[in-house]
């Protein structure tokens, strides 16, 4: 659990979770709401995925057989290629945002850095003035 101080905490997640709740697809985590109590305490309601990251995994286990790596990879694409076709783009994959459920299903995760495109096919932050 986590107290939210800065406004800015409190908006890059909570585009976060608008985000994740109008997605479905396998190989990405379904977010199923969140609530904030009466501490200000931000609680996150997702998809359990009991297998932890592709680092946990590595660290744990060391490097991954040939046909892992493919089978994971494949996953990986298939995942982006949903997120992109949907115009967001993660901008934050690696090993700790990649989780795997007790099937071997990749599912990326933690959408906290991500960006939507616009209709120019520009990001937020490059539409955005800064400074």
């Amino acid at each position: 659990m986590n107290m939210l101080n800065q406004p800015s905490e409190v908006d890059n997640l909570l585009f976060e979770i608008k985000l994740m709740l109008r997605l479905s697809h396998p190989h990405i985590v379904e977010y199923y709401g969140a609530s904030v109590d009466e501490l200000g305490v931000l609680h996150i309601f997702q998809e359990w995925v009991p297998g932890g990251s592709v680092q946990d995994l590595l660290t744990r286990f060391g490097s991954f057989a040939l046909s892992t790596v493919r089978e994971y990879t494949k996953q990986i694409l298939e995942g982006l290629d949903y997120l992109h076709s949907n115009n967001i783009i993660h901008r934050d994959i690696k090993g700790g945002n990649i989780l795997v459920n007790a099937n071997r299903t990749v599912k990326l995760a933690d959408f906290g850095a991500s960006t939507t495109l616009t209709q120019f096919n520009q990001t937020q932050e490059t539409t955005t003035i800064k400074g």
